[in-house]
């Protein structure tokens, strides 16, 4: 709140808790202090349980590339999840339609397909969904 970010990444590394990581993150992300909410949002995804709430707060103040960046540097983290891969193909099919193909075809094998083939069938990507149900047995 004292527009002090880097203190207060500090101060959230220190507690090392999910809830404080998230809060400084979406302060920084309502001040537009990106590399901040970046630092903060990557120890924020590794638990599954608040990565929706994160995507949700980018997505509310249209944030999508500073969300996709994000995603795509939480893919290479050591305690990456499946989620992860998911929800950014699910970016991929809301803002940037033409890199999903390549991430199904990369990750198939880290994706929630079921989730992944619905978005795609609301977006109207055919294709990328027939990929995935071929996947998916």
């Amino acid at each position: 709140m004292l527009k002090d970010f880097i203190q207060a990444y500090e101060a959230a590394k220190k507690a090392n808790i999910p809830k404080v990581w998230k809060a400084v993150c979406f302060t920084c992300v309502r001040a537009k202090e990106f590399k901040t909410a970046t630092l903060c949002g990557l120890n924020v995804i590794i638990h599954p349980d608040h990565l929706e709430d994160l995507i949700q707060h980018y997505e509310k103040f249209g944030y999508y590339e500073e969300l996709i960046s994000l995603l795509e540097q939480g893919m290479r983290h050591q305690n990456a999840h499946n989620g992860i891969f998911t929800d950014l193909g699910i970016m991929y099919a809301k803002y940037q339609p033409n890199r999903l193909m390549d991430h199904i075809t990369a990750y198939s094998q880290k994706l929630v397909i079921p989730r992944l083939i619905r978005s795609c069938e609301m977006y109207q990507m055919w294709s990328e969904a027939v990929l995935l149900h071929q996947n998916y047995d």
